[in-house]
């Protein structure tokens, strides 16, 4: 069974965590969700996010910041990035 956290880990990765869930199960299955959910990697970003004091789950995120938050993960992912990110105009550059 998914758990709270479990489901605040969905929330953090996409917008609509409920209808992603009922999906995924009848797609993949209870167990590949739950191992979805506890995957260290998304658990760890989620735990990180939601210490600041204003964390929003994604569903909750005005368009742009959620813009924003999908280039720094895709550059995170194709290890674009060096020393950090700087986002201006949707233009996502290398910072120094």
């Amino acid at each position: 069974m998914l758990t709270e956290e479990d489901k605040a880990v969905l929330a953090h990765l996409v917008e609509d965590p409920d209808a992603w869930i009922k999906h995924a199960i009848q797609t993949v299955g209870v167990d590949a969700v739950i191992a979805k959910c506890r995957r260290e990697t998304h658990l760890a970003a989620y735990r990180a996010a939601k210490q600041n004091a204003d964390y929003k789950p994604r569903g909750k995120l005005p368009s742009d910041e959620t813009c924003a938050l999908v280039a720094v993960e895709w550059a995170k992912k194709e290890f674009l990035l060096v020393s950090g990110p700087i986002i201006h105009t949707g233009v996502l550059n290398n910072a120094d």
